[in-house]
Order: C-alpha cells, then sequence, then structure tokens
C-alpha cells in the first residue's frame, strides 16, 4: 500500500490505471472497489482534489 494524494480533475478511474495490477485483480472495478473499502468511501465520485488516499501497488520498486 501506498499513500497518494488526489490531483485537481482525477478520478478513482485514473488512479487505478496508474496503479493496478492485473495480475492480482480481474479488473479496474474491482481494484477501484478495494480502493473505495480501504478509504471508506461510499460513491467512486466522492474523490477530490488534495484529498489523501490509501491505494494498494504492487511493484519491485518503492514508489515515493
Amino acid at each position: 500500500y501506498t499513500n497518494i494524494t488526489v490531483r485537481y480533475g482525477e478520478s478513482l478511474w485514473d488512479i487505478a490505471d496508474s496503479y493496478i495490477d492485473y495480475e492480482q485483480y480481474k479488473d479496474k472495478n474491482a481494484y477501484i472497489a478495494e480502493v473505495m473499502s480501504i478509504n471508506h468511501l461510499e460513491d467512486e465520485d466522492m474523490v477530490k482534489a488534495g484529498q489523501y488516499l490509501i491505494v494498494p501497488y504492487y511493484s519491485t520498486e518503492f514508489l515515493k
């Protein structure tokens, strides 16, 4: 897991594009559902610029 800051105009779909690993998730809907659960979001449109989120990612490199 890593912490990210939502950028202006960014959606959970955009975040999924950056962090999803298709070996771990069957599709973006599954990834977004986990992000929403981890962050206690009830609606995917609830994210706002400047908001901090915890997102799962899988990498051999450390993300800053």
